[in-house]
């Protein structure tokens, strides 16, 4: 005898075969996109399904074994998208979806990778950071229709530094004397900081205003404001002594004086070297994530400015990679020479800045983990005895601004004079501030920036415009800007 089905699981049936023919790999995972880069985008959705089915029988009288049977059911569908996952040649990455609330505008915003472009002219981002690639294709082709809408952002919050190590080990563990011996030489250092043009390094960053990226200082621009309305670095500028050099777009600031010529410094360092059984050239060690052809790329032309620089009987900058970790693999066993590292303000003082490289104070953040200088002081040689003098030195200078509570001005004067004595120095070396171009439809210049927390990363209340903001229209908005700042 053949089993009944009853009704019920006939509407079941048939609306979870309609749901599986809603549902593929491609509702979740979408169809992948190829941009001309040759980075692949894939789409990544959460979806969310509901099913409920139902029905009942009526107790009538009937003239054979079945009642009357009344059902249905009913679904709802979900789909929130999540983000882009990209694979590309610089690795993977996982780009986040914002989500949109009613009757608000987000600015969708994308970082500096490979597929932006496309992504912004296909209308599916705001905003996008524009690579030396993307401005090389630009502004090549007078033709090109996003010529007039090339928008050059405000610096980032972060002020970076070429932080040098003064204790490095080899890979057995053992102290690499060669570079310690010459990193401890206040002439050898002095050639990182008066004679290293890294304009063509900035220009990765920023291929059409390269030197706006020039660092000469420690502590970020704009941390700070005495009473008088001048912002802190402009009191290190004139305690360096060149406070009305501007950028004129050829010149680094810090090279005018001599040119980058540092043939007597470096004369003056490889003899003083030689003596103590230096040998030249110096190996400068410096480590990139293996994973990232960018930065192979930004290192390859570091050391092309080190090499136009120095020459290659002075110094020479090694590349070596890590896997994933620079903190395990690299700065830990210190196997570095060096680091490039941005640091931004926690507090509106300079201390915050200076405070992280001086002796004898465990919050010392720079001391202990980059340079390494703490640990020097537990055991100096011999050769860093003059480099112990300069940062016991620094460190008075710096205890001494901070006892100054009283008087504003006073503190950031008696700070300005720690800094200059710092960069004098080279005890370590500024490297660059990160100023991109951009093509975007929100105005960052109407961003409230605090120079600290992590507000500056939010997009609130941001003004935007339906259509693209054009270069002029930046121009203007940075003018005013600046304007503002200056009182």
């Amino acid at each position: 005898m053949q089993e009944s089905i009853h009704p019920i699981s006939g509407v079941m049936q048939t609306a979870l075969e309609n749901i599986k023919d809603m549902i593929d790999v491609n509702t979740v995972v979408g169809e992948p996109m190829v941009t001309g880069s040759g980075s692949t985008v894939i789409p990544v959705s959460k979806v969310s399904f509901g099913f409920v089915a139902g029905g009942g029988e009526y107790n009538l009288p009937q003239t054979d074994a079945t009642r009357p049977f009344a059902g249905g059911s009913g679904a709802g569908v979900s789909l929130q998208p999540v983000g882009f996952l990209v694979l590309s040649p610089e690795g993977v990455h996982m780009l986040p979806a914002q989500n949109k609330l009613p009757l608000e505008h987000t600015v969708t915003m994308i970082p500096d990778l490979s597929m932006g472009l496309q992504l912004y002219e296909n209308g599916e981002v705001d905003n996008i950071d524009l690579t030396e690639s993307n401005l090389t294709t630009i502004t090549s082709d007078s033709n090109n229709e996003h010529n007039k809408f090339l928008c050059e952002k405000r610096p980032t919050k972060f002020s970076y530094q070429m932080h040098l190590n003064f204790q490095r080990k080899d890979e057995n563990g053992n102290l690499d004397e060669n570079w310690n011996k010459a990193v401890s030489n206040r002439a050898f250092r002095q050639c990182f900081y008066k004679g290293i043009d890294f304009t063509n390094y900035y220009a990765r960053t920023n291929k059409i205003n390269p030197l706006k990226c020039e660092n000469d200082y420690y502590t970020m621009p704009g941390v700070c404001y005495n009473t008088k309305g001048e912002e802190y670095t402009t009191l290190v500028a004139k305690e360096m002594g060149f406070d009305a050099e501007k950028y004129d777009g050829e010149t680094m600031i810090r090279l005018r004086a001599n040119g980058g010529d540092i043939s007597a410094l470096k004369k003056q360092a490889m003899e003083e070297l030689s003596a103590i059984g230096v040998t030249f050239p110096v190996k400068a060690t410096y480590f990139i994530i293996a994973s990232s052809t960018s930065a192979l790329d930004n290192a390859t032309i570091l050391k092309q400015c080190f090499s136009d620089s120095f020459g290659d009987d002075f110094i020479k900058l090694d590349i070596q990679t890590y896997v994933s970790s620079l903190t395990q693999e690299v700065r830990t066993p210190q196997l570095q020479s060096f680091v490039i590292n941005g640091w931004s303000a926690d507090f509106g003082d300079p201390v915050n800045f200076l405070g992280q490289e001086t002796l004898h104070d465990d919050n010392a953040f720079y001391s202990h983990y980059y340079s390494n200088i703490a640990r020097v002081a537990e055991a100096p040689a011999d050769y860093q005895k003059d480099l112990m003098d300069a940062f016991e030195q620094y460190t008075d200078l710096v205890n001494t601004a901070n006892a100054i509570v009283n008087d504003t001005d006073a503190r950031y004067e008696a700070f300005a004079k720690a800094e200059a004595y710092l960069l004098e120095n080279v005890l370590v070396s500024p490297a660059y501030y990160d100023i991109t171009w951009s093509l975007t439809h929100a105005n960052e210049y109407s961003k409230i920036n605090a120079m600290y927390g992590g507000c500056n990363y939010k997009a609130v209340n941001w003004e935007t415009s339906e259509e693209a903001y054009t270069t002029v229209q930046y121009e203007q908005f940075a003018k005013a800007f600046d304007a503002a700042i200056q009182g």
